[in-house]
């Protein structure tokens, strides 16, 4: 192995990060393992804890707060808060020290279907209902909201904070998810403020009342169920 000096005298180009020329100048005084490979590994090594050989989760943060080095050992840990497996889905909450997660998992895939900061409860976490909720921006009269698919029930949470007066209604058809909404997303139901155990189709056949919005929230997975976007629905 040639050193600094004779890789200088003989002009050789340097073609990839080396311990002499380029560790030993660094803060760390050796190289790094390149982080993307390091978060890689420990996405890795979590896939058999939060999913079925399947992986599809993003971040929201992902902080690096030391150095790892060639031939350290590397530990991964995931926190599962809970799993169920109801009649409709395999629900999945994650939790860590500033969030909480609920996910579905769908065709080895897990899908978020919503999230929480224990720091900022009352944000909208998730980016999609923060386009959402601008629906309640073109009713002339906002007294009366319906919304279909609960998750973690942050939305409506959201809506509640927000217009007070408002009597809002979520049908979910999943039990568990309203039960996991309160245990884990500070759901809480009020004289004006419910959730209802409900396909969200046959609820409104069913309903007689008027709603001056409704939304629809009810993924499950990457799709939206299928008799909740027929003609005949709308």
């Amino acid at each position: 192995m040639l050193d600094a000096e004779e890789i200088k005298d003989r002009g050789v180009e340097i073609v990839h990060v080396d311990a002499v020329l380029y560790g030993t100048k660094t803060e760390f005084g050796q190289c790094l393992v390149n982080s993307t490979l390091t978060f890689a590994i420990v996405t890795g090594m979590c896939v058999a804890d939060v999913s079925e050989n399947g992986f599809a989760l993003g971040w929201d943060e992902v902080r690096m707060p030391n150095p790892l080095f060639a031939g350290d050992t590397l530990y991964a840990e995931t926190e599962v808060l809970e799993k169920r497996e109801s009649i409709y889905n395999n629900i999945f909450v994650f939790g860590d020290k500033d969030s909480v997660t609920m996910t579905f998992g769908h065709n080895k895939r897990y899908y978020t279907e919503s999230a929480m900061k224990l720091s900022d409860p009352g944000a909208l976490t998730v980016e999609y209902t923060r386009y959402m909720t601008l629906g309640i921006a073109y009713p002339q009269k906002l007294e009366r909201i319906l919304e279909i698919g609960l998750g973690g029930g942050r939305t409506i949470m959201y809506l509640k904070a927000a217009l007070p007066d408002t009597a809002i209604l979520t049908a979910e058809i999943d039990k568990d998810v309203v039960d996991l909404a309160k245990k884990y997303f500070k759901f809480t139901e009020s004289a004006s403020m419910r959730a209802v155990v409900a396909d969200g189709r046959s609820f409104l056949m069913r309903d007689n009342d008027k709603w001056d919005v409704i939304l629809i929230d009810a993924y499950r997975g990457p799709f939206v169920p299928f008799h909740l976007l027929t003609k005949e629905f709308y």
